[in-house]
């Protein structure tokens, strides 16, 4: 009997690990001492590939459409530039290149990631518990570039054609490029800059491994108040300065630092506020560096070692727990995040505010979670294991220079 309720004591006092910006909220606890908590977790993080921009309004990945008429050509490609040159040098009559418009380059589909997690924790000392998280992603984007408006190409080179001047490959080429509209126009600069394809992939890495520890300063019959802490390991995948899609959220070190306060006033009502400071290391990373606020796609020579100072992020999470019956809980809460911009430092003396603007952020989250647990049957003898089984879902309602995320996860405890 003393081991059921022991373990009964572990099931309420559960022990938490944030990880990915997990969809999972709830009371902090500290587990009994010698004893563990295995948790597998399983979520689903969508609408990566959306955004709101520093005016708060939601953008789908069509914000980053363009239009690739002549001054974009002329800004992004030489080769381009060389070309209309030649060809208002050589028909100066025809005023042919004024004309020339491929349409405009847009982009499609969405970005996810799924991960799995299993973490594990045991209570070190009776107002101590730590935990670890090996968190392992599957990221997939169907994001693609796309053809949008009329292409004025065919009617460009038909006037060129039309001339009886002496035939030029530089013109042959050109047409063959532009005929087949923005997206060879997009790729043929893309490629000579030496980025990636913009196209659909799938990749399956571990993700920054997480250690948490949960510290109860003290406990009366209503209240409990802790200090908890979350330190972050860059094991993720570093920043791709050549890749135009990949998930640039890993690699990171940090460390969260939060107090929360547990006020339970019933038997069935639990109530959770909890204030916290995240500091984030100071990191060497490649990047692109832009010239100018009009350049779309940095060249290879802009690319540097430098020195970026994340800013610290602050935040606010609240949460509602009800339990209506022994078996079922159900859960409400809201998060507010805020982070300070970024700064970037180098050696070439190149244009890194560029890079620095618009990297401050905040974030409005919104949060719910149903589980379901054997404690009671364990407890009185009609069930051999105790464990619970949650579904929690959260959503990024609004926010500034931040992606969107919904998360849903299905979380697996199990005590021993």
């Amino acid at each position: 009997m003393y081991l059921k309720l022991l373990v009964a004591i572990m099931l309420i006092s559960s022990f938490k690990i944030v990880v990915f910006a997990s969809a999972d909220f709830g009371p902090a606890r500290v587990l009994p001492v010698g004893r563990h908590q295995m948790t597998l977790r399983f979520g689903e993080k969508s609408h990566l590939s959306e955004k709101y921009n520093d005016s708060g309004t939601l953008q789908s990945v069509g914000r980053m459409n363009v239009r690739l008429n002549k001054e974009f050509l002329i800004s992004q490609s030489p080769k381009f530039n060389q070309l209309l040159k030649f060809v208002d040098k050589t028909y100066p009559h025809l005023k042919a290149s004024q004309a020339l418009d491929p349409g405009a380059l847009g982009f499609t589909g969405d970005a996810a990631a799924r991960y799995i997690v299993p973490q594990l924790a045991r209570g070190v000392t009776k107002k101590w518990s730590f935990g670890v998280a090996l968190p392992v992603v599957n990221y997939e984007t169907t994001v693609r570039p796309q053809n949008l408006g009329t292409n004025t190409s065919s009617t460009f080179f038909e006037t060129l054609s039309g001339d009886n001047a002496a035939f030029n490959p530089q013109i042959a080429q050109g047409e063959d490029l532009l005929n087949g509209g923005p997206i060879s126009v997009f790729n043929q600069i893309s490629d000579s800059k030496g980025y990636k394809r913009v196209e659909p992939k799938s990749d399956t890495f571990l993700a920054d491994i997480i250690l948490g520890s949960s510290y109860q300063v003290f406990e009366t019959r209503r209240f409990q108040f802790y200090f908890l802490n979350f330190l972050t390991l860059p094991t993720g995948p570093k920043d791709d300065p050549d890749d135009l899609v990949d998930l640039n959220v890993f690699h990171k070190t940090s460390l969260k630092n939060s107090v929360y306060l547990d006020y339970r006033p019933t038997a069935w009502v639990e109530f959770g506020v909890g204030l916290s400071y995240t500091i984030q290391f100071d990191e060497r990373t490649e990047k692109r560096v832009p010239t100018s606020e009009s350049d779309f796609l940095p060249d290879f020579s802009t690319k540097e070692k430098l020195k970026k100072s994340p800013g610290d992020k602050v935040g606010l999470e609240t949460a509602v727990i009800f339990t209506p019956v022994d078996r079922f809980e159900f859960g409400f809460g809201y998060d507010y995040e805020e982070k300070q911009n970024d700064s970037y430092s180098g050696s070439r003396g190149l244009r890194y505010d560029l890079l620095e603007a618009n990297t401050e952020t905040f974030s409005h989250i919104g949060r719910f979670k149903m589980s379901y647990t054997t404690l009671t049957s364990f407890v009185g003898g009609k069930s051999a294991i105790p464990y619970s089984i949650s579904y929690a879902y959260a959503d990024i309602f609004s926010g500034q220079n931040i992606e969107r995320e919904q998360s849903h996860e299905m979380l697996l405890k199990f005590y021993f």
